[in-house]
C-alpha cells in the first residue's frame, strides 16, 4: 500500500525494526511497571480507630497505577492526589465495622489491598 504512494522508500527496514521491538518488549518488559512502582498500596489509618461520623477519611499510599478505590467491592469516593498520597471516604454503619480497601487498575484487576476495622461510636 505505502510502495505505491512513496516509491523508493524502504519499508522492509521500518517493518524489521517495529516487528524486533514489539518481540523485545514482550519478552524484556512485560513487568516494567511492577519493577517501576517506587509506592506500596496502603492504608495508613490505624487499625482500630474509633470515630463518632458516619464517615471516616482513610489515608494511604498508592501508586499511579491505581484508578479506583473499593470497599467490599463498591466503589469509594477517592483522590489519589499525586503518586502517593491517597484519601478516600468510607460510610460505617454503627458499631464495629471491617473494611477491606482494594486498589483497582483501569481493568479492574486489584493492584493492592489493605483490612482494618473501624468502630462507629453512637
Amino acid at each position: 500500500m505505502f510502495q505505491a504512494r512513496l516509491p523508493g522508500q524502504d519499508f522492509a527496514s521500518h517493518v524489521a525494526f517495529m516487528t524486533a521491538r514489539a518481540a523485545w518488549v514482550e519478552r524484556e518488559a512485560p513487568d516494567s511497571i511492577e519493577q517501576a512502582v517506587p509506592v506500596e498500596f496502603a492504608v495508613l489509618t490505624a487499625d482500630g480507630t474509633e470515630v463518632a461520623d458516619p464517615t471516616i477519611a482513610l489515608e494511604g499510599t498508592a501508586w499511579l497505577d491505581v484508578a479506583q478505590i473499593t470497599q467490599g467491592g463498591l466503589p469509594l469516593e477517592a483522590d489519589v492526589a499525586d503518586a502517593d498520597d491517597l484519601r478516600a471516604a468510607v460510610p460505617l454503619d454503627l458499631g464495629e465495622n471491617l473494611l477491606l480497601i482494594e486498589g483497582l487498575d483501569e481493568a479492574g484487576e486489584v493492584v493492592g489491598a489493605a483490612a482494618l476495622t473501624v468502630t462507629r461510636l453512637p
